[in-house]
């Protein structure tokens, strides 16, 4: 029996949704052209792949069959597709590596610059993510490697521990709570506070958990980048919640209370999809961070 990518694609992405309408629109497909591929699908093969209901589709028996095959055969057709665009480019080593904001403060642009040295032929692609939306990016072969943290679901992804990190609050020196031993996100919250740009995923994480707890920050200015953002609370402008590896040498006027929230102590892991082949580059690429992993950060 023949197989048509896309009818795998939108089953995937109808089951994923949980309805027919969010999986075509996810397939970029018109809601009656993905209505007629899945029945289509249904008589090629004799058997019925879906329930429908009023709130939605769930998968019969062979309906979770088809799925799990589903899935691999696509991840291996991405792989497939990522090999011969290998050799489509001169590049034979180019790599996608997704990140979450912590990552980023943790010397990787001096790893990753080590690793390119090393390996004149390879190429590497950085996306930050948060972590959640990195799964779904590997799980759909977008992403080849990433850098996430435990607090998201790593269920399906092979993963070996990186690093450890840790969220703490940067304040001015003299603020009334840079003698406290430790603070939790409640206890600051109604502070005013610097935040990193909004498709940051720490600040994107750091709100979700605020919002969590019935809570909206009051984010007065919105920087760049970290080091605009640790000038901004030295100069009195809020407080921050940044990776602890960025207060290793605070700067004048700056010091930093560590967070007692549970989401705030993180391992972050290296992940790949558990479901197909790891091009030879990527292996390369985790081994290097590997090594790098218990190394001096600078």
């Amino acid at each position: 029996m023949d197989f048509d990518l896309t009818d795998l694609r939108l089953f995937d992405a109808v089951l994923r949704a949980g309805s027919i309408t969010a999986g075509a629109q996810a397939a970029n497909l018109s809601l009656a052209a993905a209505s007629t591929r899945l029945r289509d699908l249904e008589l090629r093969h004799g058997v019925q792949l879906l329930e429908r209901h009023r709130r939605g589709v769930r998968p019969t028996p062979a309906g979770v069959a088809l799925q799990d095959h589903a899935r691999r055969m696509l991840a291996e057709a991405r792989h497939l597709q990522s090999a011969l665009q290998q050799y489509s480019r001169k590049m034979a080593g180019e790599l996608r590596l997704a990140v979450n904001t912590a990552a980023l403060f943790h010397d990787l642009p001096e790893i990753l610059a080590g690793f390119l040295r090393e390996q004149p032929n390879f190429s590497v692609t950085l996306t930050e993510l948060l972590s959640r939306k990195t799964a779904e990016a590997l799980a759909r072969g977008e992403q080849d490697i990433a850098i996430m943290s435990d607090q998201a679901d790593l269920s399906g992804l092979r993963t070996r521990p990186w690093r450890e990190d840790r969220l703490v609050a940067a304040l001015p020196a003299n603020h009334p709570l840079a003698d406290r031993a430790s603070v939790d996100l409640a206890a600051i919250a109604d502070e005013d506070f610097v935040g990193l740009a909004p498709e940051s995923a720490l600040q994107q994480h750091v709100e979700e958990r605020a919002a969590t707890g019935a809570r909206r920050l009051r984010v007065r200015a919105r920087m760049s980048n970290a080091q605009l953002l640790l000038r901004m609370v030295a100069a009195g402008a809020g407080i921050a919640i940044v990776p602890q590896v960025l207060m290793k040498d605070p700067a004048a006027g700056l010091t930093c209370v560590p967070l007692t929230d549970p989401w705030s102590r993180r391992t972050l892991h290296l992940a790949w999809s558990a479901e197909a082949a790891l091009p030879k580059a990527a292996e390369q690429l985790i081994e290097h961070l590997m090594q790098a992993a218990d190394a001096p950060q600078n």
